[in-house]
């Protein structure tokens, strides 16, 4: 069933979700500021030169890590939730706080070192050696989070790719109705409940409902339609106020009615 998210600054911008833009922003900014960390430890000078910048770049990560948990919330609502990408992302701004705090103070004592004695301290050396540690971490969930977002993302579409595409059905209106499933058959041609209907919320099986008729308008996400990502989400559920305006509906009437299997009840 589609849950209402008006108001929610996490969910879309212009159409897209906010989370599909922001995890790679995230995962971009963060595995930079960890490979410049490992470097700077590598190489003192590098840090001198690129320590401050560094901390900036892991901020706007670590910024950009935390709207992408909250939009990743949103996005769950609509899509379901991928288990161990969500685990992960929910830790990883964490983490990213406590690398840019650690580095923050790394580079204030190895400066404050270098200026009493002329080389780095024992304390310098050691807030170095836990900022390269939680570089290391950060750089390998930030890596592993945008791996998994892309694979929750992406594996189920191929799946369809993959498979024999269903044909693509006729504009012109016919009075017959897809062949209904053994679970059809078992309301009697009584016609359906909304349960029924919210069994089938995804792009590989599409019931909507639109006027107290139930579609199954699985064939026609299998098409290139520019609307089927806003289609996508009413999967499951009442479509009748996207489809009731004939004039901003995806479809024509004449369409949707070739994938009408029977009244809601």
């Amino acid at each position: 069933m589609l849950i209402a998210l008006e108001g929610n600054v996490f969910d879309t911008i212009a159409g897209l979700p906010v989370h599909a833009i922001v995890v790679p922003l995230a995962a971009v900014l963060l595995l930079l500021g960890a490979i410049l960390v490992v470097l700077e430890f590598a190489i003192s000078k590098l840090a001198d030169r690129l320590g401050w910048f560094t901390v900036v770049i892991l901020a706007l990560g670590a910024g950009a890590s935390w709207v992408a948990g909250e939009s990743g919330q949103a996005l769950a609502a609509r899509v379901g939730e991928p288990q161990l990408h969500a685990t992960l992302g929910r830790v990883l701004p964490f983490v990213a706080i406590a690398l840019v705090v650690i580095v923050i103070i790394w580079l204030a004592v190895r400066r404050r070192a270098l200026k009493a004695t002329g080389h780095q301290s024992s304390g310098a050396v050691g807030f170095g050696v836990v900022s390269l540690l939680l570089a290391i971490a950060v750089g390998f969930s930030a890596g592993m989070v945008a791996y998994l977002g892309i694979q929750a993302s992406w594996t189920p579409r191929l799946n369809v790719i993959a498979s024999t595409p269903a044909p693509v059905p006729s504009p012109v209106l016919s009075s017959a109705a897809p062949t209904p499933s053994s679970s059809e058959t078992a309301t009697g041609g009584s016609g359906y409940t909304m349960t029924d209907v919210a069994q089938h919320n995804d792009q590989l099986s599409c019931w909507v409902v639109v006027t107290n008729q139930v579609y199954d308008i699985t064939p026609w996400l299998s098409d290139t339609s520019p609307r089927r990502a806003e289609v996508l989400t009413l999967c499951g559920g009442d479509a009748s106020k996207l489809f009731d305006n004939s004039a901003t509906a995806p479809m024509l009437d004449s369409e949707l009615a070739v994938y009408l299997i029977g009244p809601l009840r």
